[in-house]
């Protein structure tokens, strides 16, 4: 264990877990996390040097072995930029994850503000605040299907120390239950770290790509160890786990539970509350299995918290009908899996699942599961009624968010991808430097951040809006100040207020903080001195008289830059769907244009976004299945994407429907193999 990191334990309450905090203290930080968070921040300068020079190793190994030229010329690229800039980048990445995990102290768990814009609105939907929709940014989707690896690789082969983690953090920040989202340091927040620390790089996107898909890959092999290291040292901490209390006196399933059991998943599950007789069933055990299932269910999935109250609810109806009810154990249709999977659905998806909540679908919740609560023998029957009302209630739910939508949605849908838009602007923006004799590193300022902002404001203003043109006009200065008679020198009063103009438009466009100084450092530069700009991707990185973070390459070759895009290899254990090894020609193509052409409205998915799973369900589609509106828990978002960038999820095996039953078979797959016979 680092000693930095022991070296805390005397500023930790070693007592006994403090009692669960309501909702409006989650987001107060105590002393116990805080001194957590600290151990976290320091461990970092541990562990990220490591995975730069496990990262730099990859790419040496793409730069032999690409599939293309053009893939060897790009990882030699990134491999020379990352020996060049080794030790300030790796401070820049630093000080992004630190940031990111203070950050998440703050907001106890709660997605970043940061991180939900530009591309979605936090707008519950009980809120009077007007919906906006924005398409979200491919590049930001492409970054993120570079660092997805990162999340695969740790939540596979990190699955149980994560849940571990869960629990213990859950109970050192005095949360009400056990959430994932208590881990400050699990795997989307780095990733999402990473990926905005990078951005500061000026790299070239193929490039960029590249260099986060192999540290995202190098970093989530790192992990597992890191997470039990955590976990090892939360435990000696004396820190105690938060736990769900399903009833007093409750008791884990008896030995005599794990007696024979058939094949397959249900009845293998069934087979630890089954007597061995045709409709026997052993009502304790039975019972006691059912509180198990539903313990795995809470503390499994991210949810609303009053989803988990009447989850909790349910307990004591659902032991009553697992004791006297065989056919619960037989068939995944039972009305009572169907109720608990529905209510996991709304709670992953909907905020309106807590019994306080506005509308007619908390309403449906807390009758349905009140009724059940109050029938002295519940059935099958009982439980049909309620799955029959919630039904009703959540259908009615996405009409309205879908009549809510509708209007922007179309409009959205009219106009051009952002991506083509902003292509055309960076061709027009390079041919008018190029025109003009501009010196390169404007060029490149100007077909890079300016595009992006030129293209923003398109989107958000209009293409002849009165912001588009004094934008527009910028760029005519700082061609005609970069092109100026050689010797003469630049007023400070214009380079001031060039420089400002320019960072104004940046900080509009929402770009994270580390990249516009660096656009910033480098647009100072060549218009100081336009013959002796430095590179874009030195600027603010450089420090003198220290030796490279990594050991001596050959000499870079350079060769020309290639655009594509790039061939991503996901994980191959990915859980969620399985990915055609043939690319995204022929089969995978068919497949891939047919599970969007099946996606309606109602439909609950799984994709990665804003740096993270997330469950989701879409609200509305366009007629030609263009553009898709989903509506996700965190944050009440409502998040845009055009079928191209679905189409790029899902080729990446990040994205993929969740049929219905499947949140129980989860937990009944799990809890299935602790009972296999021996």
């Amino acid at each position: 264990m680092p000693q930095e990191m022991t070296a805390l334990r005397p500023t930790l309450d070693t007592g006994p877990a403090p009692a669960a905090a309501a909702p409006a203290d989650r987001r107060r930080p105590n002393p116990q996390a805080a001194a957590y968070v600290r151990a976290l921040r320091l461990e970092v300068a541990q562990w990220l040097p490591e995975a730069l020079i496990a990262t730099l190793d990859r790419l040496k190994d793409a730069a032999r072995q690409g599939t293309s030229p053009a893939a060897r010329a790009d990882a030699d690229e990134a491999a020379d930029a990352l020996h060049a800039n080794g030790r300030p980048w790796c401070r820049q990445l630093e000080r992004a994850v630190q940031d990111a995990l203070s950050a998440e102290l703050a907001n106890g768990g709660a997605p970043a503000a940061e991180a939900l814009s530009p591309f979605v609105l936090a707008s519950p939907d009980d809120a009077p605040v007007a919906l906006t929709l924005t398409l979200m940014d491919e590049d930001r989707i492409d970054e993120e299907i570079a660092v997805s690896r990162l999340v695969q690789v740790a939540d596979v082969e990190a699955e149980s120390a994560l849940r571990d983690l869960a629990a213990l953090c859950s109970g050192l920040r005095a949360f009400n239950g056990i959430s994932p989202e208590a881990n400050p340091m699990r795997p989307s927040v780095v990733a999402g770290a990473l990926r905005q620390g990078a951005q500061a790089f000026g790299l070239r996107k193929p490039v960029r790509l590249l260099l986060l898909r192999e540290l995202g890959a190098a970093v989530g092999k790192m992990l597992p160890t890191i997470y039990d290291e955590q976990r090892q040292l939360l435990l000696s901490w004396g820190v105690t786990p938060a736990h769900f209390t399903m009833r007093a006196g409750g008791d884990d399933a008896s030995p005599a539970a794990a007696g024979d059991a058939p094949a397959l998943t249900l009845r293998r599950l069934g087979g630890a509350a089954d007597a061995g007789t045709p409709g026997g069933v052993d009502p304790q055990a039975a019972a006691d299995l059912m509180a198990r299932l539903l313990t795995s269910m809470m503390s499994r999935f991210t949810m609303a918290e009053g989803t988990r109250d009447l989850i909790r609810r349910l307990d004591a109806p659902a032991r009553r009908i697992a004791s006297a009810d065989p056919e619960i154990w037989h068939s995944l249709d039972h009305p009572l899996w169907q109720l608990l999977d529905r209510l996991v659905a709304v709670g992953s998806v909907h905020g309106e699942a807590a019994p306080s909540g506005p509308g007619a679908l908390a309403d449906s919740l807390e009758q349905a599961v009140r009724q059940l609560e109050g029938a002295e023998a519940p059935d099958a029957g009982q439980c049909h009624a309620a799955l029959a009302s919630v039904d009703v209630a959540l259908n009615d739910l996405v009409d309205e968010q879908r009549a809510r939508v509708a209007p922007q949605a179309d409009t959205l849908e009219d106009r051009p991808p952002r991506s083509a838009v902003e292509d055309g602007l960076r061709e027009q923006l390079r041919n008018q430097a190029r025109t003009a004799g501009a010196p390169a590193p404007l060029e490149r300022f100007l077909a890079g951040a300016w595009a992006e902002v030129l293209a923003d404001i398109g989107q958000r203003h209009g293409a002849e809006s009165s912001q588009m043109r004094s934008h527009a006009e910028l760029v005519d200065r700082l061609i005609e100040a970069t092109t100026r008679r050689a010797g003469r020198p630049l007023a400070p009063a214009t380079l001031g207020r060039l420089l400002m103009l320019a960072r104004l438009a940046l900080q509009d466009a929402r770009m994270a903080a580390p990249r516009i100084e660096s656009e910033l450092a480098a647009l100072q530069d060549v218009l100081c001195s336009p013959t002796r700009a430095r590179p874009a991707a030195a600027v603010d990185l450089e420090l003198e008289g220290e030796a490279p973070l990594m050991p001596a390459l050959r000499p870079f070759s350079p060769t020309l830059p290639d655009e594509r895009a790039l061939a991503l290899t996901m994980h191959d254990a990915l859980t969620t769907v399985q990915v055609d090894p043939f690319g995204a020609e022929g089969a995978a193509a068919v497949a891939t244009n047919a599970w969007l052409d099946s996606l309606d409205t109602g439909t609950f998915c799984r994709i990665f976004l804003m740096d993270r799973w997330m469950n989701v369900q879409v609200i509305w589609r366009s007629q030609s299945r263009s553009m898709f509106v989903f509506k996700s828990r965190h944050g009440g978002c409502t998040h845009s994407l055009a079928r191209r960038v679905l189409e790029k999820l899902r080729t990446a095996g990040l994205a993929t429907t969740i049929e219905r039953g499947e949140w129980v078979a989860q937990v009944m797959r799990e809890l299935a193999g602790e009972h296999r016979p021996h």
